[in-house]
């Protein structure tokens, strides 16, 4: 187990160095696993390499195949010039690629715009990396990784912007909202799932009952997301919304024309399904448009759940799918600000997930690539930004430098805080 020195192990005043502490397995059962999983690896390349043959993770069925890659640029690779400096901030748009890694973006670059070209969001002006560990752990998990991006505080796995001593962590979009500013939250996956909910919600139990009357209560001009199996009928969920004066909507149409504040939902898996709509970068366009006539400005959060979804599956195709989608709503939201001259627009993940390697690929060799794992990893993930402000989030910086960044363009005040823990958390 990897810890730091001054957390359970001995150290001198000011030493932050790593220290490797090998611990005994708590059982021999876990051994025994451990060591047959490894024999059978080993078994499965001694006879790769004793038949002369060369292991390849074949893409699953219905996933890119590329007979050979294209090295020469298939799009535009210029950067955009970024507009000035000095123009104040006035809306922020956060578009979120869970789990999204560099190799991600790597993969959906290589297999649409060539190995030499570039995805729209790698032609924003301004990029860098964001760690991701959480308070107590290298890897973090969604909840831990959406706080931090939305409080600029570190917060243990599974935990909604409190921190584990339970205390309420203030969000950049509730800051805003006491500015008189406008919130949207946008996901294609469940509305209240880890990654949209921490920007409003603060609970340790994660019980949809209470994320759902928080999220009701927040105060969000548009909620966007669907629903679990089963939720449609269940008007325990349904009735915080509307009690809390949101307009429920089960379709684009309605979620269009609805007025006030309204809350989308929509049936599991519709969100980006061919056969129906809507679309995620609808309902992102959407969003938009409930937004932007807000005189004191508006912060708007759109995720695509895609990446990390298909990257627990290990599916190639699905992961590039996702990133390509983010892709063009990164455009949709960089033309807006173009037009704006006042928004910041920033892409970046909550985490990486499945440790993807791209291992081969040249004009006359097929693409290949492998998946480390089913879960999240430690790895650092990218951010792209655009706007007024954008020069602020170049570099290697951590993803609890996000929120505090934002609130000073937006001059939103002092910002994190911590308050009491949330009442009957």
């Amino acid at each position: 187990m990897l810890q730091p020195l001054g957390a359970g192990c001995h150290s001198r005043p000011g030493d932050r160095r790593l220290e490797v502490v090998l611990r005994r397995p708590r059982s021999r059962t876990l051994l025994i696993l451990l060591l047959g999983a490894l024999a059978g690896i080993a078994a499965t390349w001694l006879v790769a390499l004793l038949s002369g043959r060369t292991i390849v993770i074949q893409p699953r069925r219905g996933s890119p195949s590329v007979a050979a890659l294209d090295f020469a640029a298939a799009a535009a690779t210029d950067r955009l010039v970024n507009p000035p400096a000095d123009r104040p901030v006035k809306n922020v748009i956060l578009l979120i690629g869970d789990g999204m890694g560099t190799s991600h973006v790597l993969a959906a670059r290589a297999l649409s715009a060539g190995v030499a070209g570039r995805l729209f969001m790698e032609r924003l002006p301004v990029s860098g990396t964001l760690t991701t560990y959480a308070d107590d752990s290298i890897y973090t998990d969604s909840a831990a990784g959406a706080t931090a991006l939305a409080t600029g505080h570190k917060t243990a796995p599974f935990l909604l912007s409190v921190t584990p001593a339970r205390r309420r962590l203030t969000t950049v979009a509730e800051a805003a909202m006491k500015r008189g500013m406008a919130v949207g939250l946008v996901t294609d996956s469940y509305l209240l799932d880890a990654t949209p909910a921490a920007f409003v919600a603060h609970t340790r139990r994660r019980l949809r009952e209470v994320v759902a009357a928080q999220m009701a209560s927040s105060g969000a001009t548009i909620l966007a997301g669907e629903l679990l199996p089963g939720d449609e009928d269940l008007e325990k969920l349904l009735a915080p919304f509307r009690d809390g004066g949101y307009a429920v909507a089960r379709s684009l149409d309605e979620l269009r024309s609805a007025t006030g504040s309204v809350a989308g939902l929509f049936p599991p898996t519709a969100i980006g399904d061919p056969a129906q709509p809507p679309e995620l970068g609808e309902l992102a366009a959407a969003a938009l448009d409930k937004l932007s006539p807000s005189p004191a400005g508006f912060f708007l959060m759109v995720e695509t759940e895609e990446t990390d979804t298909g990257s627990h599956f290990n599916d190639f195709e699905r992961v590039v799918r996702g990133v390509l989608t983010l892709d063009a709503i990164v455009e949709r939201a960089v033309d807006f600000a173009r037009r704006d001259g006042q928004t910041l627009v920033l892409v970046t993940a909550d985490h990486e997930t499945g440790g993807l390697m791209l291992l081969g690929g040249t004009p006359e060799e097929p693409l290949r690539y492998r998946w480390g794992t089913t879960n999240h990893t430690a790895s650092p993930v990218p951010i792209f930004a655009y706007g007024p402000g954008a020069e602020r989030f170049t570099g290697a910086n951590d993803n609890t430098a996000v929120a505090p960044i934002v609130s000073a363009l937006l001059g939103l005040g002092l910002f994190p805080g911590e308050d009491a823990p949330p009442p009957g958390d």
